[in-house]
């Protein structure tokens, strides 16, 4: 990365914090970054490791035993170094101040990302007091403008959120047109980043989060044990979360009706069982909260909304899976370009594409939202799928969809979806 940037002739280099927590290296990325005059602040994780001791309860939490670690590692110098590093820098760029931050301008624990409600953006414009607002902390690369306030995530080269063996770092310069930013992600040494996280003798679940851009507890959630669900006592939350987003009631039933109705009729096609049952069952009655602001992009809403809900009474990994169930019931199929989907483990990306084709087969069978599609009959064949609805009136329409959005289901069962009308007797 700083041949990429030298090769750019960047004049000065800024580090927005965290420039040690869980990599392997830690004395050598402190060394590396004095030598090379780089102006850093204090990031949530370098707070962490200067304030860890080797002393204390012998009993300690996996992330504090990741700092303690990386503590070990740093030099008394190196340390006190941290200590001294300032939670904020301005400057001024051609007559625009400029605010470097790691979290926000209020905390060095707060997410400035893409999905910051604007309210939220606009009370830190108040507190910042800059024309620019530089953060890190997210892990997500964007840009976007605020009244007269512009505010960018770097990205990060550390734990980059995209996974994978890329990294994000971003320009900043001056142009006739004024402030200019550019996003650069470039490749790098993933295999020996991930040598060195062995070497340090840290936890392997380390290593699965440079892989995946996943947190510490995301890729715990992974490896821990299914949670076990309550029907009755989950389902009335999920409902009373729908109901507050100003879901359409109506259409929402209808979905959720068929999706359940598919599912119980494909078993012997995806062998799953109740708990999954029941997830599907969630992610039908979430699948289109998003819908509060406009149609576009309705499906990622509800995603994002869905992962912020700590209360609806599923963990980190069941919201993942659910959250990831209700983003594909629209528009593009699963891939693992996507952020939520890679974070997913591989049976879990298996389950929720299964549980998305059906979801979104569901939701194309009553595209006009007239509950048309009475029932459902599915007939199984070695190379073919056929599936009957039962319709009230002329429900061509929404047929016409449901075999639009049968892709993602056909990929999953590898078999060819045939959608027809089955008149009442």
């Amino acid at each position: 990365m700083l041949a990429d940037i030298q090769a750019r002739g960047v004049r000065r280099i800024y580090n927005v914090g965290d420039l040690v927590g869980y990599g392997g290296s830690p004395q050598e990325v402190v060394d590396l970054l004095r030598q090379r005059d780089v102006q850093s602040i204090l990031g949530n994780l370098d707070e962490k490791v200067a304030g860890a001791s080797g002393r204390g309860k012998a009993k300690v939490s996996l992330k504090h035993q990741v700092w303690r670690t990386a503590a070990r590692q740093l030099r008394p110098e190196s340390l006190s170094y941290l200590r001294r590093l300032r939670r904020e820098l301005r400057f001024e760029l051609v007559g625009k101040s400029v605010l470097l931050v790691h979290g926000s301008p209020a905390s060095i624990d707060e997410y400035i990302e893409k999905g910051t409600p604007l309210a939220r953006l606009r009370e830190l414009v108040a507190q910042a007091r800059a024309d620019v607002v530089v953060a890190g902390h997210a892990h997500q690369p964007f840009a976007r403008r605020v009244g007269g306030t512009l505010f960018i995530n770097t990205g990060s080269v550390g734990r980059p959120g995209r996974g994978g063996d890329r990294a994000d770092y971003c320009l900043l310069w001056a142009s006739r047109r004024g402030l200019r930013v550019k996003h650069v992600s470039v490749r790098y040494d993933l295999e020996g980043a991930l040598l060195a996280v062995r070497q340090a003798g840290l936890p392997e679940i380390v290593q699965e989060m440079l892989r995946t851009g996943m947190t510490l507890e995301e890729a715990s959630a992974r490896q821990a044990p299914p949670a076990k669900l309550d029907r009755d006592e989950l389902l009335p939350k999920v409902v009373a979360f729908a109901s507050a987003c100003g879901y359409e009631a109506g259409h929402t039933r209808q979905v959720t009706r068929l999706a359940l109705e598919l599912f119980d009729q494909l078993q012997p096609l995806h062998g799953l069982g109740g708990r999954e049952r029941l997830l599907l069952e969630c992610a039908s009655l979430l699948h289109d909260i998003g819908m509060a602001g406009d149609l576009a992009g309705h499906h990622k809403r509800a995603m994002k909304m869905i992962l912020a809900n700590e209360r609806l009474g599923l963990d980190q990994r069941d919201r993942l899976v659910v959250a990831n169930v209700a983003r594909y019931h629209r528009k593009a199929l699963p891939s693992r370009r996507h952020v939520n989907f890679r974070r997913l483990s591989e049976s879990d990306q298996a389950l929720a594409a299964m549980l998305g084709g059906i979801l979104r087969l569901a939701d194309g069978l009553d595209r006009r939202h007239v509950s048309a599609v009475r029932s459902v009959k599915c007939k199984m064949a070695p190379d073919r799928l056929t599936i009957l609805c039962r319709c009230r009136g002329d429900a061509a329409e929404d047929l016409a969809f449901g075999r639009r959005k049968s892709d993602l289901l056909a990929s999953r069962i590898c078999r060819q979806v045939t959608i027809t009308s089955q008149n009442r007797p």
